[in-house]
């Protein structure tokens, strides 16, 4: 790696300083500072007063190049704001700051509608505009999030996965939450959601991925008030109703959210498998029903100290009681010798969910940056499972409790220093301790984990146009686990790791750039899957956690070409002792079949990835193709046939008109094969229709509108061969109200990213 940074370093002044042509780059902003989202920028002859060259401001930013030496009019166009022309003389790169004047004969009100790309690529990572297009209609943010491309709600309904990257860290404006707690999150307040594939050493050393979701910045001082309403009609009748408040006034601001949800879950899975060894072969049927309530709170309070300083607090809270049943119907075979299994669990569950944050920040003199967080998260499941087994027409009943707990402290100080513009040190550290509690019918399994970590990184610029940032990250991490009524099986692990993270980012002209990615990474497995939790499913098979699963590292390389608005990744990953969640084992010694997370002996993957955006007139197209080849290996594993695989998407808008638009979003994969594991085709179609009425929107969708969508994976090991199917209750057609009244200004609202909720469920 250092002989290629020094040959590319090496080479590039060559290229660089051999131009005869200059560039100009420029930061445009309002009065206030606040960044001009969108605007246009004009080269236009001073001799002849023609248009040389155009480029549009995109978040505060705009870039030309390739500009020959000699005088030129530079106009900023901006809707709303006072056109800015200046004489300019070109003989050599400049940067250029601007600032631009509100016009006089605004109206008081007035809603402006502008068509963007749905969806970008940036550098190797992709981001959504939500805002103001069809998606913002969408009735909560996990429907939301399942028509983005790369992102993939698990079979369970409760994790998400980016394809080819696994599990991603969650943050919002910031602050990082749990998959559960976006169940909070109104969509209408996000402005865009980015899918980071190559995150910066701030982020914990666990983030192979961020998925970074951004919150508008409102207009007004005053009061909002946002109600919502979706029915939704899948195997059952479905009822989501929030309310949310924002009062601001000066340098105050009070956020509040309450939702109630009376959701009910329809699910079945069909699993079979064979142990050779034991001339055992078994399947079953398994159909689930939940009844769900559930209740959120959200609040926050922010306060602006000066116009660099702030402080913050929020809190977060989710209460649920979910009673489910389930039926299971088994056949067991072994020694030739035919068991028939009716299994009936009348279960009692309930989940409490809270965490509290705090931020602080202080901007010196300087433009140093110094912020400081505290974050507190608890998390408690308890379930009583009443279980009746009809095994050859004989009954027999017993109970099961099981209460999980997890009580975690965060703390973090990151300070900046901003040495000029093009140069930036990132420097922090944090510490974070977890405690988790399993209580499994009196036996109780302890697990503490701790850990410190230090980071620093500097980004910079090198012969004006490469744009890199180079980090490292070390932290050491303790876990310990214990049950207490024994001190035999305890568990004690120290390990001190080095993340190092690399950025290289070289535009060739003002439509193409390279981007070089390298990053070193460590997958934790969540908190449940370390402890001796488990579900009940039959006499012969259990999901179960796993005392002894390990951390996986991933080392990846990526190239990220963009050219004229396309985009293509070329990206390959080595990871040590990845982690399967859901994987069929024996446990000889009980006689017992299990599906549960394990560690494999590595993985390999490479994928080449395109982003292709189209559009003509009304209709607009955003299409992403991945050819992806992945590998798991296994000490025990037999040899399998590997099948590369392709994930294909396609968004398809149709604006109406300015106040209604029509959807179709497809997305899916080939069959693939990845050594032990092979996964049949996914394929699924949603569409939607958006309308809106004064300050009411209308959103009718149909989702999965063939009922496609199903979970196939095969697993294939010496001492166990299984098959899972799982079908989810998505096929559904929803209607959604929203009422928005009242108008929010110069909204400063913010709050950062502190804990490791990732691993919280």
């Amino acid at each position: 790696m250092k002989q290629f940074i020094f040959f590319l370093f090496l080479i590039l002044p060559k290229t660089v300083y051999s131009q005869i042509n200059f560039s100009i780059s420029g930061v445009v902003h309002d009065a206030n500072n606040n960044i001009i989202e969108y605007g246009d920028v004009l080269i236009i002859s001073k001799k002849s007063e023609k248009i040389l060259m155009y480029t549009f401001i995109e978040n505060g930013k705009f870039y030309l190049n390739n500009i020959k030496k000699g005088d030129y009019i530079l106009r900023i166009n901006a809707i709303s704001y006072e056109d800015i022309k200046q004489e300019i003389t070109i003989n050599n790169n400049l940067n250029l700051k601007f600032s631009l004047t509100l016009k006089d004969n605004l109206l008081n009100e007035v809603e402006i509608t502008a068509h963007k790309r749905l969806i970008q690529n940036r550098k190797g990572n992709i981001l959504v505009n939500v805002e103001n297009s069809i998606l913002s209609a969408e009735p909560t943010t996990t429907n939301l999030l399942a028509k983005l491309p790369k992102l993939q709600i698990n079979e369970t309904q409760e994790t998400i996965e980016i394809i080819g990257k696994g599990t991603p860290l969650i943050y919002v404006d910031n602050q990082q939450v749990s998959f559960q707690m976006l169940s909070t999150l109104q969509v209408d307040e996000i402005k865009t959601i980015e899918i980071i594939n190559n995150p910066s050493v701030k982020y914990e050393a666990n983030a192979n991925s961020v998925l970074l979701i951004t919150l508008k910045k409102n207009k007004s001082d005053g009061l909002k008030i946002l109600l919502k309403e979706t029915v939704a009609f899948k195997s059952f009748f479905n009822n989501y109703l929030s309310s949310y408040i924002n009062l601001k006034k000066d340098k105050n601001e009070i956020k509040l959210s309450i939702s109630y949800n009376n959701i009910n879950v329809w699910e079945r899975n069909k699993t079979s498998y064979s142990i050779p060894k034991k001339n055992i072969q078994s399947n079953h049927l398994l159909t689930a029903i939940t009844n769900r309530k559930q209740a959120i709170f959200n609040g926050g309070f922010y306060h602006q100290i000066n116009k660099n300083d702030y402080f913050s607090i929020s809190a977060n809270t989710q209460v649920q009681e979910e009673p489910f049943f389930f039926n299971t119907l088994t056949n067991y075979t072994k020694n030739n010798t035919h068991n028939i299994i009716d299994t009936e669990t009348d279960d009692l569950g309930s989940r409490f969910f809270t965490t509290a944050t705090l931020n602080y920040q202080k901007q010196f003199k300087n433009s140093d940056i110094l912020f400081f967080g505290a974050q507190h998260v608890f998390y408690l499941k308890k379930v009583t499972n009443n279980i009746t087994n009809i095994i050859n027409n004989e009954t027999s009943n017993f109970e099961r409790t099981q209460d999980f707990s997890i009580d975690s402290y965060n703390f973090k100080i990151n300070y900046e220093k901003k040495f000029s513009k093009d140069n930036l040190l990132e420097a922090g550290m944090s510490f974070l301790k977890t405690e988790t509690i399993n209580d499994n019918n009196t036996i109780a399994y302890n697990f503490t984990e701790k850990n410190k970590a230090l980071y620093i990184q500097l980004s910079s610029k090198l012969f004006e146009k490469l744009e890199y940032s180079l980090g490292f990250r070390v932290e050491e991490n303790t876990a310990f686990g214990y049950f207490e009524n024994t001190k035999n099986d305890q568990f004690y692990r120290k390990n001190t790791f080095l993340f190092p993270k690399l950025n290289i980012h070289f535009p060739l002209k003002r439509k193409q750039s390279f981007t070089f990615n390298y990053n070193k990474s460590i997958v934790r497995p969540p908190f449940s899957s370390v402890s001796n939790t488990s579900a009940y499913v039959n006499p012969y098979i259990e999901f179960t956690g796993n005392l002894k699963l390990k951390n996986a590292i991933t080392d990846e390389l990526s190239l990220n070409y963009i050219f004229n608005k396309k985009a293509l990744t070329l990206t390959y990953s080595y990871t040590k002792t990845p982690i399967k969640l859901y994987t069929f084992d024996y446990n000889s010694l009980e006689e017992i079949a299990t599906i549960r997370p394990l560690n494999l002996k590595k993985r390999t993957s490479i994928s080449l990835e395109t982003n292709i955006p189209v559009a003509y007139k009304s209709w607009s197209s955003e299409n992403s193709l991945s050819f992806i080849y992945s590998k798991f290996t296994s000490n025990n594993s037999i040899k399998t046939i590997l099948q590369p695989y392709i994930y294909y998407y396609s968004n398809q808008k149709f604006s109406i008109n300015n106040t209604s638009s029509f959807n179709v979003n497809l997305w899916g994969t080939t069959l693939k094969g990845e050594g032990p594991f092979n996964t049949k085709s996914i394929f699924t179609i949603n569409t939607s229709f958006q309308k809106k009425i004064k300050n009411v929107d209308i959103t009718l969708s149909y989702n999965d509108i063939f009922n496609t969508f199903e979970f196939n994976e095969t697993h294939t090991f010496p001492n166990i061969n299984g098959n899972t199917l799982f079908f989810t209750d998505v096929n559904a057609i929803s209607l959604s109200l929203k009422y928005d009244f009242g108008k929010i200004k110069k909204s400063n609202y913010k709050s950062k990213a502190i804990n490791n909720t990732k691993r919280i469920r």
